[in-house]
């Protein structure tokens, strides 16, 4: 009798070890699937969940998109993103407009003299809150001296050119 009753119990407690794990598996299945939802969600709006800087309906529906006709650089489909990081994503993108502008002159034979990034930031007119409006960035090159030399005085091609002059 006595082994008929430990039996049972052991049997009872492996029942609710069983049903124990089963009810921690749907629990841990129910989290990943949320979890799985907000990172669906996330890549959708590029917003982090109830981020208090994204409350605003007008903040939460601004995109970013650039406006340069260089086709190598990120932001050429408008895209939202986060306020609280928009001004680093910013700042990326003319970053590559600066390497960019840089491959360029490079290629042309050119030298740069100046490079300047702008970021401009406005005020969101329905929540006030502070935003990123956009980036501007501004390139001045020159031709490199030795080969503008070479073509004002001539010698850069078989025959010498004739500099015209006005008199």
């Amino acid at each position: 009798m006595q082994i008929d009753t430990i039996a049972a119990q052991k049997t009872a407690e492996a029942n609710a070890v069983s049903k124990a794990i089963k009810q921690e598996a749907a629990q841990a299945k129910q989290i990943a699937q949320k979890v799985k939802s907000e990172q669906a969600n996330k890549k959708k709006d590029g917003f982090i969940g109830d981020c208090p800087a994204c409350q605003c309906e007008k903040c939460r529906s601004r995109r970013y998109k650039d406006g340069s006709d260089d086709s190598r650089v990120s932001f050429q489909m408008p895209t939202a993103m986060d306020p609280v990081k928009a001004k680093t994503r910013v700042m990326s993108h003319e970053m590559e407009h600066v390497r960019s502008e840089q491959h360029k002159a490079k290629r042309e034979n050119k030298v740069v003299v100046s490079q300047s990034v702008r970021i401009m930031n406005d005020r969101c007119e329905e929540c006030g809150r502070s935003y990123v409006k956009g980036g501007f960035t501004r390139t001045v090159t020159r031709p490199n001296l030795t080969e503008f030399r070479k073509v004002v005085s001539g010698t850069l091609e078989d025959k010498p050119k004739k500099l015209i002059g006005i008199a």
